[in-house]
């Protein structure tokens, strides 16, 4: 497991690397990318920065090649930003997670149109239930759990 200072490093260096893509990078080549997640080498010398690109196969591939043009840029811009001795070595993958999430998506939405079943829209709020006389005449009387002690707030450990 990685150790708390790796994690807090690699989050940091998610943070800038996200940062200066979207603010300092000017190439019309980048598509819209998002930085998903950095894993950071136990040992701090390497760095993996996985992110991902909406749109066309070609559109993943010309981030590819500019993200690749960039490295040094990249490199430079995330080493100043940090505080440690040495900077890791950054290498870029793209996330295939995103992608099979989307793919998974379409397949459940497929299967849900051949089953005959209603689409369902994640955005939407779901609907309430209807409230019934039981449950008004309980809401007027008494508080049925007066005599349990409330709930306790979970303990977090931070």
């Amino acid at each position: 497991m990685p150790s708390r200072l790796n994690l807090k490093l690699a989050e940091q260096i998610r943070f800038r690397a996200a940062n200066i893509l979207l603010h300092e990078m000017k190439d019309p080549r980048i598509g819209f990318l998002t930085v998903t997640r950095v894993e950071l080498a136990s040992d701090l010398v390497t760095c993996t920065i996985y992110w991902s690109v909406i749109g066309t196969p070609g559109d993943r591939s010309k981030t590819a090649h500019a993200l690749a043009d960039a490295k040094g840029f990249l490199q430079r811009r995330i080493a100043e930003g940090l505080a440690t001795r040495s900077a890791p070595q950054i290498t870029f993958a793209f996330d295939e997670s995103v992608a099979g999430a989307i793919k998974m998506t379409d397949l459940l939405k497929q299967l849900r149109s051949e089953r005959g079943e209603p689409a369902v829209d994640a955005a939407a709020p779901l609907a309430e239930a209807p409230d019934t006389d039981a449950d008004t005449d309980a809401d007027a009387g008494a508080d049925v759990n007066a005599d349990d002690d409330p709930p306790k707030p979970a303990d977090r450990r931070d």
